[in-house]
């Protein structure tokens, strides 16, 4: 899940957001990926990881 992921980032101690700002930045992000074409092999794995898609 998204949120595990999240919650291991130094970030997530300097932002307080609920679950449902974080679901939608994780959104928000994956269009923007796909809008951009750009890869990122890495942050997919650990969001498959964590069982989120």
């Amino acid at each position: 899940m998204f949120l595990k992921l999240y919650h291991r980032l130094p970030v997530a101690r300097m932002i307080d957001g609920s679950v449902h700002e974080l679901t939608a930045l994780n959104s928000a992000f994956e269009r923007l990926k796909q809008q951009a074409g750009v890869a990122t092999p890495v942050w997919d794995e650990l969001v498959a990881l964590n069982g989120e898609r």
